[in-house]
């Protein structure tokens, strides 16, 4: 698998979670308001700003990428070339 198929399968990960977390107010608001006799739309709208709030929260921490020794303090074994195709994101044949 490809460093851009990783990422790409990554990013897809990612939306599909963030797009669950959108829907969840939505999901759970009405049993929410009947169990304390709150209105509907005050629960959705409570749980709502408070899942977006906390997305853009999210959105503003970077997350920590990992580094790759350099060519040189690797040892070899077709270590040198597994580096650069990650650079590039090609595919690493291990065989």
């Amino acid at each position: 698998m490809s460093v851009a198929e990783v990422r790409a399968e990554t990013m897809a990960r990612a939306t599909a979670e963030r797009e669950a977390l959108l829907n969840w107010p939505a999901r759970i608001a009405a049993g929410l308001a009947v169990k304390f006799g709150a209105p509907q739309r005050d629960v959705f709208m409570a749980l709502d700003a408070a899942v977006r709030t906390y997305l853009e929260e999210r959105s503003r921490t970077p997350v920590p990428q990992p580094e790759l020794a350099p060519c040189s303090a690797m040892d070899d074994g077709g270590a040198s070339a597994y580096a650069a195709q990650v650079e590039t994101g090609e595919t690493y044949d291990a065989t």
